[in-house]
């Protein structure tokens, strides 16, 4: 009888040892194919917008070339594996009520808004302000925001990477007559990897459109040697704004902490907007912008936070905890216009408007 147990033992390792081998094979399988699939799909982003959306732009009429963005995202939605996967993601999120048409729908809506921003910041920068001309730009909750707008105190514009498009009515002199300095990323490098073909493009014309629509306005990279310091100056002359987007990634920056956002369990976020505001005294102007269709675009001035004395690095996480509420709250009302990642272990609630645990 000893000797039975090893032996039978032995014999369920060499019958297991092939089911292992398999399920590996069938691992690495999977993430070969998903692999393939973005780096297809980088190519096919990259081609569409540079190759089709790019020159359409320049022909095509503002509903037209729309349109024809739009319809790239429902392609795009309806592929086999990263659009079947993203709709999946948006019925676990949103809700398994939801058919798959209107996941579909969601999706398309989802993929196209980057190319939708690609087309519309080309079209300014070969015709300027004339498609903003027909905008309609709707400013809410105004009263705080008003006052600092028209006083020669400078502050700090806290916001959230939502469509390039909602935002482009902020940096118009109208809306923000103040200085404006913008802590943004430099431009994004070309490698092997297609997706930075894309990136280095819509990104780098972004950047364009802020020089074109305010060419005064400065830029100060995260991480920059003296940055910290340059920002901390510009608060401290009068009439200055500085636009900082508080749901970016933190990086190496200092003051960093761990929250959920939105559909993720736990993202690391940095205080540096919060950190700013009490160094020197400035307040913070919480703007979440979005667009209720392509001509309307609404400026919600959600809250104007002030330091308080005796605020340290606690507050410091108090505050940007403030300013990620709205942000993700924000995300859920209309989750197609943001930018960045925001699908995870979380769903969100529309009867009380709250992210939840699934």
């Amino acid at each position: 009888m000893s000797h039975r147990i090893p032996m039978a033992a032995e014999a369920f390792a060499v019958r297991a040892a092939p089911r292992r081998i398999v399920t590996r094979l069938l691992r690495r399988a999977r993430r070969s194919a998903e692999t393939a699939s973005a780096l297809a799909g980088h190519v096919g982003l990259a081609v569409t917008m540079l190759g089709l959306l790019r020159p359409a732009a320049a022909i095509l009429s503002y509903p037209r070339v729309l349109a024809l963005a739009r319809s790239v995202g429902l392609v795009r939605a309806a592929m086999p594996l990263r659009g079947r996967a993203r709709r999946s993601q948006i019925r676990r999120t949103f809700g398994a009520d939801i058919d798959a048409s209107e996941a579909t729908r969601f999706a398309a809506e989802y993929l196209a808004r980057p190319l939708c921003d690609g087309v519309v910041l080309r079209r300014f920068m070969l015709r300027g302000w004339t498609d903003f001309a027909n905008w309609r730009v709707d400013q809410r909750s105004t009263a705080a925001v008003d006052a600092l707008r028209a006083s020669d105190e400078s502050f700090i514009v806290a916001t959230g990477h939502f469509s390039r498009q909602a935002f482009m009515p902020l940096y118009n002199p109208g809306i923000v007559p103040q200085k404006i300095t913008s802590i943004l990323l430099p431009r994004t490098r070309r490698t092997i990897d297609p997706y930075t073909w894309w990136l280095s493009y819509h990104y780098g014309q972004m950047l364009d459109c802020l020089h074109a629509a305010r060419p005064d306005m400065e830029f100060v990279h995260p991480r920059q040697t003296g940055g910290w310091q340059r920002l901390v100056e510009t608060l401290g002359r009068p009439r200055n704004a500085v636009v900082v987007h508080a749901d970016a990634r933190a990086g190496q920056a200092s003051g960093r902490y761990v929250r959920a956002f939105a559909g993720i369990e736990g993202r690391q976020f940095a205080t540096g907007a919060a950190r700013l505001s009490r160094v020197t005294g400035r307040p913070i102007a919480v703007c979440i912008p979005y667009l209720v269709d392509d001509e309307t675009i609404v400026l919600d001035w959600t809250r104007v936070i002030r330091p308080r004395p005796g605020d340290d690095e606690t507050s410091d996480i108090e505050v940007t905890n403030l300013i990620l509420d709205d942000i993700e709250k924000a995300i859920g009302r209309r989750p197609w216009q943001y930018l960045l990642d925001y699908l995870g272990e979380r769903s969100w609630d529309p009867w009380t408007e709250q992210w939840v645990a699934s």
